[in-house]
């Protein structure tokens, strides 16, 4: 039986989704784990870019997208000869992107975080945690690890469970 993936690469916001796959030469996925840590993730992805249609200001189909701007969504669909289930990999956020031509070939290299290490990266200026909008701190944290109310229809968080045997449901104590 054969088995083959195909992945997908868009670019999504609230207006839509813009689809880069065909642009793709390369990407790269590093995750870190470290026990008591939420695991991050980044990543690197490289596309063509020989048509200059990516080059800012240069005339092309993309030259105005706004890349800091939208969500990096990639999915992998496995085909086993049957059937084929889609699966989402990961969304990221861009944090640097660098054009690169060397006379032979025009690219884009993006530099991608995932939400959480994005998010992390700014200082929280003032959040009221008495408030009914957001409650306390710990108790957010918790809902969203767990996936139990407040976030909607979210999976919780992938923590690694090390060998323990309970770890489906975490408890932060403030």
């Amino acid at each position: 039986m054969t088995v083959s993936t195909t992945w997908a690469f868009n670019f999504v916001d609230a207006s839509g989704s813009t689809d880069f796959t065909s642009r793709v030469l390369s990407f790269q996925i590093n995750q870190e784990v470290q026990i008591g840590q939420i695991t991050t993730f980044s990543g690197t992805m490289t596309m063509d870019n020989s048509d200059n249609a990516l080059t800012p200001a240069a005339g092309g189909t993309y030259q105005a997208f706004t890349w800091f701007e939208k969500v990096v969504k990639i999915t992998c669909a496995v085909n086993d000869g049957s059937s084929t289930s889609t699966a989402e990999v990961g969304h990221f956020i861009v944090a640097d992107l660098h054009f690169n031509d060397d006379g032979v070939q025009s690219t884009v290299r993006f530099r991608l975080l995932d939400p959480f290490t994005f998010a992390g990266r700014d200082a929280v200026d003032d959040i009221d945690v008495s408030s009914a909008a957001y409650g306390y701190l710990y108790a957010i944290s918790e809902q969203l690890i767990n996936a139990t109310t407040g976030f909607g229809e979210i999976s919780a968080v992938a923590f690694p469970k090390f060998g323990a045997t309970n770890a489906t449901v975490s408890s932060i104590n403030p």
